[in-house]
């Protein structure tokens, strides 16, 4: 990430499908690995042999490596160059970096798949709300409600939309226990993820009460009032 992308060390431990749209690659290294981790082209010179495939985008090049053990495709180096036959060729530097044991994960990559990193947690509560949205705007009147367990911790996400075709009303509130890395700037961040860009974030209102009922002690609610046009 840092060495061939150029992205920050702020992400280890996510789910490329988080942060994908940082680099073309991602996109097509979640693209093509998502519905087939362990399909591809093998690279030569690479073993055990069919261990290691190549990631194609243009002229890009990426190495890929399948482990279903640990249920987890890896994104293992990138180079922007494709030369045959030259030493700056992709393939060269994945092979260099093959014979300084420097391409597979480390022990501190495997041990990040076991961890419930905040970033990573934020991500679960977003995936998790992601289709709420849509769902209590279909049926207005209507509360869907969602549970993300991050680990001990359970964060849940209501929303509610209340719509009479010239203005939409929503509530939309997340809970969770003291002992998660959420409060009201994550929590912001989550929601930003989960409702529409019309509905600005910054224009939220925090409520004390989710519609007509009160506020639970472990949630934060926020609402919105849009007139459509």
């Amino acid at each position: 990430m840092r060495d061939d992308l150029f992205l920050s060390d702020e992400d280890p431990g996510r789910d490329a499908r988080s942060f994908r749209p940082r680099h073309d690659v991602l996109r097509a290294f979640v693209n093509k690995r998502e519905g087939a981790p362990d399909e591809g082209e093998p690279i030569q010179g690479l073993e055990p042999h069919g261990a290691y495939l190549s990631l194609h985008h243009n002229r890009w090049r990426g190495v890929t490596r399948w482990d279903a053990s640990n249920d987890v495709c890896w994104l293992l180096a990138f180079s922007p160059t494709h030369a045959s036959g030259e030493l700056r060729d992709a393939y060269n530097y994945f092979a260099s970096l093959h014979r300084r044991d420097e391409l597979l994960p480390t022990a501190d990559d495997y041990e990040l798949l076991e961890d419930i990193t905040p970033a990573n947690f934020i991500d679960g509560i977003a995936t998790v709300g992601a289709g709420l949205y849509l769902d209590a705007r279909s049926n207005p009147r209507t509360v869907f409600t969602e549970t993300y367990g991050g680990g001990s911790a359970d964060v849940v996400v209501d929303v509610l939309v209340m719509e009479d075709g010239a203005r939409e009303e929503g509530w939309i509130a997340v809970g969770f226990p003291f002992d998660t890395p959420l409060n009201v700037h994550t929590a912001l961040d989550v929601i930003a993820r989960i409702l529409p860009r019309d509905i600005m974030v910054a224009g939220l209102e925090r409520a004390a009460y989710f519609a007509d009922r009160p506020l639970r002690h472990d949630e934060l609610v926020f609402k919105w009032d849009l007139a459509h046009i």
